[in-house]
C-alpha cells in the first residue's frame, strides 16, 4: 500500500521518538514541546488511519503501520537532499592521523556540513570521487553530528602524493549504485541456519542490508554483538525488512563519532565536525 505524502518534519520527530524510546526525550532532543511532537504524531496517524506506536514496557515501539513509515524515513535527515543526488562537492581538508590505534597508517577527513548535506543519507553511504586527482570509491561513516568522515588508507594517500598533515583537495559525489555490504561471518552462519530470515534478507534493499550490518558490527561487546545477530534473525524471520530502533546517523543515539586526531588535544575531534572546524577550517565549493 503506497504511503501518502507525509510531513518531513513530523517524520524526523517519529525517528527521534523511535531511537530515544519516548516522546518526552525526543521533544527534549529536538528542542520542541512534548505537546507539539504529540500533535505531529496524531497528524501522521490521521493520514495513515492507524496508530504508529505501541507501548512495550517503558519504551514505545512501532506498530506494523509505523514500521512501514519507518522504512521510508529511517535516514530521514539526509533524504531531503535526494533531489541533489547527482551533485558533486569539492572541498579542501587536512589529512588527520587517528589517536587510536597508535602508529596507524591510515588517515581521515571529516566532511564539512554542507558537503554531507548533499549526500542521500546520514548513515553509511558510498561515494565516488578524487583525492588530489586520484580516483577512489569508499564508504563514508557517520560522525554523529549529521555529517560523515572518510577513512583514507595508505595506498590512496601515497597514490595522491599526500603526507599526514597535508591539506588535500577532494571531489566526491554519491555512488551511482550503493555498495553491497560485506556479510559478517557470524551473521552469515546465523542466516544459513534460519531459512525464513535468509529469505527476508535477500528480498530487502541494499540500503537496508547496509543498516543491518552496521547495527551488528557497531556493537561494543561480543555478548551484545551475539544478541544482535540473534535478534536480527528473529526480526528478519518475522518479516521485518529493516532493522528496528537503530539510528544509522548516530545523531539521536550518540552512538557514532569521528576518530580523535592524534595531533589534537583530548576531546579535540571526539565531537566530530564541530571540533574539526575549530582547529581546521575547511573551504568548500560545490557544483552540480
Amino acid at each position: 500500500m503506497p504511503l501518502p505524502n507525509l510531513d518531513m518534519d513530523a517524520l524526523r520527530s517519529l525517528v527521534a521518538i523511535l531511537h530515544l524510546g519516548s516522546l518526552a526525550r525526543a521533544a527534549e532532543r529536538i528542542g520542541r514541546s512534548p505537546s507539539a511532537i504529540s500533535q505531529q504524531m496524531r497528524k501522521l496517524e490521521l493520514q495513515l488511519g492507524q496508530p504508529l506506536f505501541r507501548k512495550q514496557g517503558r519504551r514505545v515501539v512501532l506498530t506494523e503501520a509505523g514500521d512501514r513509515v519507518h522504512a521510508y524515513p529511517s535516514d530521514i535527515c539526509g533524504r531531503s537532499e535526494m533531489t541533489r543526488k547527482n551533485a558533486t562537492s569539492r572541498f579542501e581538508a587536512k589529512l588527520l592521523r587517528p589517536a587510536e590505534p597508535r602508529h596507524a597508517s591510515w588517515t581521515f577527513v571529516v566532511l564539512p556540513a554542507e558537503v554531507s548535506a548533499r549526500l542521500p543519507r546520514r548513515g553509511r553511504t558510498t561515494v565516488e570521487g578524487t583525492l588530489n586527482g586520484q580516483a577512489f570509491r569508499a564508504t563514508l561513516e557517520p560522525d554523529g553530528r549529521l555529517s560523515h568522515w572518510l577513512k583514507v588508507d595508505k595506498a590512496l594517500r601515497e597514490a595522491a602524493g599526500a603526507a599526514i598533515g597535508d591539506r588535500v583537495v577532494l571531489e566526491i559525489a554519491p555512488a551511482a549504485k550503493e555498495q553491497e555490504p560485506k556479510l559478517p561471518l557470524d551473521l552469515r552462519r546465523a542466516l544459513d541456519d534460519a531459512p525464513e530470515a535468509r529469505a527476508t534478507w535477500e528480498s530487502t534493499t541494499t540500503l537496508a542490508r547496509v543498516d543491518w550490518v552496521h547495527w551488528i558490527t557497531s556493537a561494543k561487546q561480543p555478548a551484545t554483538r551475539a544478541k544482535r545477530v540473534a535478534d536480527a534473525c528473529d526480526m528478519l524471520a518475522s518479516g521485518k525488512r529493516r532493522v528496528c530502533c537503530f539510528d544509522p546517523s548516530g545523531y539521536y543515539s550518540k552512538a557514532f563519532k569521528a576518530p580523535e586526531a592524534a595531533d589534537e588535544p583530548q576531546g579535540g575531534l571526539s565531537g566530530g565536525r564541530r571540533a574539526g572546524r575549530r582547529h581546521d577550517p575547511v573551504r568548500t565549493a560545490s557544483s552540480r
